[in-house]
């Protein structure tokens, strides 16, 4: 599972911070990410020993960066809904306005 350099500096700093591997695993499941992420990181920096494991506080709460959405469609959904209601709007008033004026022209009403 390939991780970014983004999200490897997320993890490290994170723990740089004391937050214990196990709270980075639950912020980045929480945030919808694959919490193993947060093992192969930290694993690597283990390995090479830039890192040891020390007492970290258990009381705080590591946050994940937020996870990135793809387009909006709510906002077109939104705008072509406007669009519709508008032309049929103006289609039915002049539709009303026509039938009006053909129920009324037999009594003399001309338009």
């Amino acid at each position: 599972m390939p991780v970014d350099e983004a999200m490897r500096k997320w993890i490290l700093d994170q723990y740089a911070a004391g937050f214990a591997q196990d709270q980075i695993r639950a912020s980045l499941q929480q945030a919808g990410y694959d919490p193993r992420m947060a093992d192969e990181v930290l694993g690597d920096v283990r390995e090479e020993g830039v890192v040891e494991e020390s007492a970290r506080p258990e009381h705080a709460q590591a946050v994940a960066p937020a996870k990135k959405r793809g387009f909006n469609w709510t906002i077109v959904f939104a705008i072509v809904l406007v669009g519709v209601f508008v032309l049929a709007l103006v289609f039915f008033t002049g539709f009303v306005n026509n039938l009006v004026a053909s129920a009324l022209r037999p009594y003399g009403f001309s338009s």
